[in-house]
């Protein structure tokens, strides 16, 4: 898992919802995870934790379906799927 990327990917979402991602932390362990730190002048409510949530869990979803799947999705530059 790049770390950068899903930092990338991350910060694309909460920009076009109007906060900043402060931190991203991953984990391996018993149980993995990932959690993403945001924040905004005003403070962060639920619903923005929400809306980051659900948007970013789309993006990370559809990259882990590409991967799963195998196929090169960039066949006229001959690279690699875009994955994480």
């Amino acid at each position: 898992m790049d770390l950068e990327r899903i930092r990338e990917a991350a910060e694309r979402v909460a920009r076009s919802l109007g906060v900043e991602v402060v931190d991203v932390e991953w984990k391996v362990g018993k149980q993995r995870f990932l959690r993403v730190y945001i924040d905004k002048p005003e403070g962060v409510s639920h619903k923005d934790c929400e809306a980051v949530s659900n948007q970013f869990s789309v993006i990370l979803d559809v990259r882990a379906v590409r991967r799963a799947s195998g196929a090169n999705f960039n066949d006229r530059t001959g690279g690699e799927p875009e994955v994480f």
